[in-house]
């Protein structure tokens, strides 16, 4: 079995994070109460005084087991994690290791040879530095499902998610006072509300003496760590469990501190070294199953991948990818397959705005579409590419029927597969979510945003935002005329260029309205809804009428696949790739290639790939 380590260089560093730009060491000055509570408690578990780093088991600690920010100083640019992004970061709050801040969906060049893969690092291992990263709230949501049959949505009381490109990530989240303090709040709830299924969670009656006690710790610190306690730290929090006056409230203090512990909230993944280094490093086992697990299930190890880490089951590329193919068939792959689609397509109630608080049900409903097509296509249909651009079928349920245009089939479930007008509609880009969420309120605005969408989330291909001083009002409708007419102004001038990029594309949509309803005729016109995608390479050349005709380009488009293939990769990873990803992102292409664009072996390709299993902590990176 790996035992983890924390080696003596960890737990004596004073590395100061604002010369870390990545943030991997946490400086934890003790102000305010919130600090305090955290020095009292590091001090009283772990005789840790003045500092805390990222591998230091202080994780029972209240405000500095979420990574230290017990003051203020981190936030406002004093020592910590928050000095380092803020006064020096390589990169903006939404953006990756390329700095692409806007959304860093930056494109990428052609894939190297293997003899080029050679040649740049003359046959040494090089991929792309991760930062310490927080759980999204959809991650610390299904960990608390899986680990304390909590249900529901815990984690809506925290501070929203950052990104990474369209993705939920938080590796570039400071942690403020106000982030300390919701975490501590929630773990006292989660723990209060378990309280009465101690002997349940614990295993074994804890009113019996210590070694029920160390028992408990032992085992649920395995899964909530998700990997195993050393023996100071079993020792710590079997001493917490003392200070209590019952066994009930020992129990519930014992899971109020594991749930504010930094290796509970924090993807900790420093490698077989136990030390952060520059040079990529292969992930423990343990550390390989949870960023396995957070990928396909969006969640914690199950009891599988715990014992295959303990036993060192996960380095063999077969047991791996035989372990793809088993996630992708567990039910919980519904929670991360569909959080990607929707995620990439930039889709939720958050995103759809005004509509999630007038018509609730309709967005739900929306939302329940894109879910069940990226479920049905990818995890129980043929998985290829192309079906989520050309499918004439769909999942509508509700009031999506009379947008749609067509009756409910008798005896109808919810998830029932509806076959639709396949002249009108095929894949995600005809369903009424992503529709509505790139409509703007007036042609005008959708035109753009419905063109950006493909451009940066389809194609990887940033667009620059228009300058501040460029008069970006829409010229009002007028009977007469169609977006096509009034768009033409954009064809001259200064705004030219970014707008051949946008609305030759956006035009195509103009069938659709603004809450995704097919239409005929705009102003009193008829609609004329060719449109063209320009620069974006050979296979995607030439004119199409409509986005049916856009959506078969799209899932014929090897620029395509390369683009979602990136996707799947930044989802993964929570970061960008850089240059340094180009090996490792090469064998990821051609696989998806080879396999004629199923993502399922996408998914796989992705998993065995060096970057996936390996980490970089630290050290410089060039942008893609």
């Amino acid at each position: 079995m790996q035992r983890a380590r924390i080696p003596e260089a960890l737990r004596t560093s004073t590395h100061v994070a604002s010369g870390d730009p990545g943030g991997l060491f946490w400086s934890v000055p003790r102000t305010g109460i919130a600090g305090r509570v955290a020095g009292a408690l590091a001090v009283l578990l772990l005789g840790c005084s003045g500092k805390i780093t990222k591998d230091l088991p202080a994780g029972s600690g209240a405000a500095a087991t979420v990574g230290g920010a017990g003051g203020g100083s981190a936030a406002s640019g004093g020592t910590g994690a928050g000095a380092g992004i803020a006064s020096g970061g390589t990169s903006g709050t939404k953006g990756g290791a390329s700095g692409a801040s806007s959304g860093g969906t930056s494109g990428t060049g052609t894939p190297p040879t293997d003899a080029e893969c050679e040649a740049q690092t003359g046959g040494a291992l090089k991929i792309g530095r991760s930062r310490l990263s927080r759980l999204t709230r959809t991650q610390l949501d299904h960990t608390l499902r899986d680990l304390l049959g909590v249900t529901g949505n815990p984690s809506s009381s925290l501070t929203p998610d950052q990104s990474v490109g369209p993705f939920a990530s938080n590796a570039l989240a400071v942690p403020t006072d106000l982030i300390v303090q919701q975490h501590q709040e929630l773990a006292a709830k989660v723990a209060l509300g378990v309280q009465s299924r101690q002997a349940e969670i614990a295993g074994c009656d804890l009113a019996t003496g210590d070694d029920c006690v160390r028992k408990f710790v032992t085992n649920f610190g395995l899964k909530a760590y998700r990997r195993p306690l050393l023996a100071e730290e079993v020792d710590a929090y079997a001493t917490l469990f003392g200070v209590a006056q019952n066994p009930a409230d020992g129990f519930r203090l014992v899971l109020e501190a594991m749930l504010q512990s930094p290796f509970f909230l924090y993807h900790a993944d420093v490698g077989t070294t136990g030390t952060p280094a520059e040079t990529p490093v292969s992930l423990t086992s343990y550390e390989l199953a949870a960023r396995l697990s957070y990928f396909l299930w969006d969640s914690m190890p199950d009891q599988t991948l715990f014992d295959l880490a303990a036993a060192g089951g996960l380095d063999d590329e077969a047991v791996l990818a035989a372990q793809v193919t088993r996630m992708l068939a567990d039910s919980k792959a519904k929670d991360a397959v569909p959080l990607f689609h929707l995620q990439w397509l930039d889709i939720g109630a958050t995103q759809l705005g005004s509509l999630a608080s007038s018509k609730p049900d309709l967005v739900d409903a929306m939302l329940a579409e894109t879910t069940d097509f990226a479920n049905a296509v990818v995890l129980s249909g043929d998985g290829l590419m192309s079906t989520l651009f050309t499918a004439p079928y769909s999942y509508p349920r509700g009031e999506l029927f009379g947008l749609y245009g067509v009756d409910q089939p008798s005896n109808f479930k919810a998830g029932t597969q509806v076959m639709l007008d396949a002249t009108k509609r095929g894949g995600v880009l005809t369903q009424p979510g992503f529709l509505v969420k790139h409509y703007r309120g007036d042609a005008e605005g959708s035109v753009v945003h419905r063109g950006i969408a493909i451009r940066e989330n389809l194609l990887c291909t940033p667009i620059d935002p228009p300058p501040p001083d460029v008069n970006a009002t829409a010229l009002p409708p007028a009977d007469g005329t169609t977006a096509r007419d009034r768009f033409k102004a954009h064809e001259t001038g200064t705004c030219a260029g970014c707008h051949a990029q946008m609305d030759p594309i956006g035009l195509a949509f103009e069938n659709f309205d603004g809450l995704g309803r097919y239409r005929t005729m705009d102003g009193g016109v008829t609609i004329d809804a060719t449109g063209e995608l320009l620069d974006a390479g050979d296979d995607l050349a030439g004119k199409f009428n409509g986005v049916v005709e856009l959506g078969k380009k799209l899932a014929g488009s090897r620029t395509v696949a390369d683009c979602l293939a990136n996707q799947w990769f930044r989802f993964a990873l929570g970061r960008i790739e850089s240059a340094d990803d180009a090996c490792s992102l090469r064998s990821v292409h051609e696989r998806f290639a080879e396999s004629k664009f199923n993502v399922r072996e996408l998914i796989t390709a992705t998993v065995l790939s060096d970057a996936f299993r390996h980490v970089r902590a630290i050290g410089a990176q060039e942008a893609p």
